[in-house]
Parts: C-alpha cells; sequence; structure tokens
C-alpha cells in the first residue's frame, strides 16, 4: 500500500512538470499605499518586476495602489516576509500555470 501511494504520488508530479513545463509561478496582487518602498524590496531582493496601477477603496473611498508582480513558487515565503514589513497591506495570491514573454533581468 504504502509502494502505491509512493508511486501515485510521483508520476503524478512528474506528470504535472512534463506538462506544465516547470513554467509555473505564483502572482501577487497586492494593495498597498506604500507602492514606491515595497516595489523597490521587491525587485531587489526578488528580482522581478512589479506593475502599479491606481486603485481605490470603495469602503473606505481612500487611494490606494495595486502592485502586481509574478514569482517562483520557491520565493513565495520571501515574498510574505517582505509584505510582513507593510502591515497596511492586502495580498491576493493565485497560480499560474505557464509564464511567457521577453524579461528583462532588474538590476
Amino acid at each position: 500500500v504504502i509502494l502505491c501511494l509512493i508511486y501515485c504520488y510521483l508520476s503524478s508530479s512528474i506528470s504535472d512538470t512534463i506538462l506544465k513545463g516547470g513554467k509555473s509561478a505564483m502572482k501577487f496582487e497586492v494593495v498597498t499605499r506604500q507602492p514606491e518602498e515595497l516595489s523597490r524590496q521587491l525587485m531587489q531582493q526578488l528580482r522581478h518586476g512589479v506593475t502599479v496601477l491606481q486603485a481605490e477603496g470603495m469602503y473606505s473611498e481612500t487611494p490606494r495602489f495595486l502592485l502586481i508582480c509574478v514569482v517562483n513558487r520557491h520565493q513565495v515565503v520571501r515574498f510574505q516576509e517582505i509584505l510582513a514589513r507593510f502591515p497596511d497591506t492586502f495580498a491576493c495570491v493565485s497560480s499560474v500555470n505557464e509564464t511567457w514573454g521577453n524579461f528583462k533581468h532588474v538590476a
């Protein structure tokens, strides 16, 4: 029974890797009042670009910013550590099956 469970786990994880091509990632959408500082830390520490959009809170009617950043799965914990330094932020995360594009190295 244990060997069967191990076989099932390995076969499903290997087939997922083959089908997804190893290009899966996580997309974070972060609502914040401090877009410059948060974006700078994300770009410097994670080496990923950040897209910033203006937003407005409908409940409080205050101006906010929406940051969108796609990171590798192994960087999720580091992303959460950076977000913890900004107590007024709200983040939503979703899985990305594949990433495309001409990505530049962030200095």
